[in-house]
């Protein structure tokens, strides 16, 4: 209907899927404030701050409290357990900080075996959607969900090393929530 009258039309909604799938842009707003106005793939994939990273996405983007820091010259995340994720170098130039690293659920894949950066964690719960597997695991305290192929094989109390792709995950400030 919008591309045959060719006119501007404001929908409003609260099925993201509904938004995702129908607008050119999207104004996500919070008590009558807009958090975050773009386009559907700038809003999944950049989030301006932590509320937009958490209310857009099924599942949810996995926040995680973290504390940036540089290692021979590279920008990492160290969770609460020590154990580092490697960052895109764009977080190079940031000074060393509380954060929390968000990591969209199909960003974590199960690692290769012998594969470098992986992350050691418990899987806790395993839901089967018919073409995909939702995980969910745990590392230490802190608990993230994983979007699997359904082929995949593990198993619940299975200990199994993910890997998070530095290039899809993003940091937010620790006490602002606005993303870094």
């Amino acid at each position: 209907l919008h591309e045959m009258l060719g006119a501007t039309i404001v929908y409003v909604t609260h099925d993201q899927i509904e938004a995702m799938t129908l607008a050119t842009r999207i104004a996500v707003m919070r008590e009558g404030r807009i958090e975050q106005l773009a386009d559907p793939e700038t809003i999944y994939r950049e989030p301006a701050n932590l509320y937009v990273a958490g209310f857009v996405g099924s599942p949810p983007m996995n926040i995680l409290p973290a504390e940036l820091v540089i290692i021979a010259g590279r920008p990492h995340a160290r969770l609460s357990e020590g154990t580092l994720v490697a960052l895109e170098t764009k977080y190079a130039a940031l000074p060393p900080q509380a954060v929390r690293l968000g990591a969209r659920p199909e960003s974590i894949r199960l690692a290769v075996p012998g594969e470098p950066a992986a992350v050691t964690a418990t899987v806790d719960l395993i839901e089967l959607t018919g073409p995909e597997k939702i995980v969910s695991a745990t590392l230490g305290a802190t608990r993230f969900t994983a979007r699997l192929d359904a082929n995949v094989r593990l198993a619940k109390g299975e200990v199994r090393q993910f890997v998070f792709e530095s290039s899809a995950l993003r940091l937010f400030d620790a006490n602002t929530g606005i993303a870094l």
